[in-house]
């Protein structure tokens, strides 16, 4: 499984190759014996080549959610990226599972690895993602300086989605719209388009629904300003 990982580190698509180690998984029962980091790093390498093989990654599933307690944090981000990215929809038990989990720890996550999980709860039914955000809200306000530009793009584009009414804490979503339009510099292309059309689609259903208000408690960066700000860097 360190050969998986190699591989996909330096961008070699080697199918047959993966295909072969996998089947061999497979058919010797190995991938219940895997530790989590192994189990990561196996279908992370898969996902980054986009190579998928249905029957490791159904097993691999099984393993992970059986040693789901032993997972770090990484681990976690990593298994939900795979699986987002690949888009492997007849396992959504373990995106529920695992997301349920990470709500109750993520103090211990990295700014990075909550931006992956965001990202997959946003592939989630509109009540998981909604928990999960409501975790993440009240969890992460002190710590959104230190997200990734993507991860800020992510953070909004999912909490654009909510009705404003019953937004978990709009204040954060003021928030990462502030954070973002201070670093705007930082941000490649598709996160700022991300985030310049989630701030559209936030304050459009705010004055739809009749509560656009005015922030003055950091007057440094309004949802308004950053409005601007972004529409003018998408030029």
């Amino acid at each position: 499984y360190q050969t998986l990982w190699a591989f996909a580190t330096v961008q070699c698509h080697a199918q047959s190759l993966f295909e072969s180690l996998a089947d061999s998984a497979c058919k010797r029962d190995l991938v219940s014996v895997l530790r989590p980091q192994e189990l990561s790093n196996s279908v992370w390498a898969f996902a980054t080549l986009l190579l998928y093989h249905e029957k490791f990654f159904r097993q691999v599933a099984e393993a992970t959610l059986l040693k789901r307690n032993q997972l770090l944090p990484q681990n976690t981000a990593n298994i939900l990226w795979a699986y987002t990215k690949l888009e492997v929809q007849y396992w959504s038990m373990l995106s529920k599972g695992l997301l349920s989990m990470a709500a109750v720890t993520l103090h211990k996550y990295l700014p990075q690895d909550i931006s992956v999980l965001v990202w997959a709860a946003g592939r989630e039914d509109e009540l998981t993602r909604r928990k999960f955000l409501e975790a993440v809200v009240a969890t992460c306000f002190d710590r959104l300086d230190h997200f990734p530009p993507k991860g800020l793009a992510t953070l909004t584009k999912q909490l654009s989605r909510m009705n404003p009414t019953t937004y978990p804490d709009s204040d954060f979503l003021d928030q990462c719209i502030r954070i973002s339009a201070r670093k705007i510099g930082d941000f490649e292309r598709p996160a700022l388009l991300t985030t310049f059309r989630a701030t559209i689609r936030a304050t459009m259903q705010r004055q739809k629904q009749g509560n656009a208000k005015k922030v003055n408690k950091i007057p440094k960066w309004t949802p308004h300003e950053a409005l601007i700000i972004m529409g003018s860097q998408c030029q």
